[in-house]
């Protein structure tokens, strides 16, 4: 009994179904959640769109946890201007594009939230622009 031969034509074959296979698991892999990707041996590159976002979702949360507290409006005015304000404020102004994939899919999330949230926030065209001039450096 003869043992199959591999061929050139086989193998092409082979590589054109593992190339394929590849290719159409790359948008599966690209849309997982950074956090998700921490067992992986993947390197994100540093980000300063990313981390201001970061930054601001951290002050959010910070401000939302002190204003569940039983405090003044006043302090809680204090509060704001310590915590997500100064974040918000560079987020309004930001006028660079994103330097990764993740800082311009964070830009996109966060500009969808605050649209649907707020409608008119400040920050929703700076944060797509920043964004789309990662993906069409034309656009920068």
């Amino acid at each position: 009994m003869s043992s199959p031969s591999l061929t050139r034509r086989a193998l092409i074959a082979g590589a054109g179904t593992v190339i394929a296979s590849a290719a159409m698991a790359i948008p599966y892999v690209n849309a997982a959640r950074a956090s998700d990707m921490c067992s992986l041996p993947v390197k994100i590159r540093h980000d300063p769109l990313a981390e201001a976002i970061a930054n601001y979702r951290d002050g959010l949360a910070s401000f939302e946890a002190y204003s569940r507290t039983d405090v003044t409006d006043e302090e809680r005015d204090a509060f704001a201007e310590k915590s997500y304000q100064p974040p918000m404020g560079i987020l309004d102004v930001w006028d660079r594009p994103a330097t990764s994939h993740h800082g311009a899919v964070e830009a996109l999330r966060l500009a969808a939230e605050e649209n649907a949230q707020f409608g008119g926030s400040g920050m929703v065209g700076a944060l797509l622009y920043a964004a789309l001039a990662y993906f069409d450096p034309a656009t920068a």
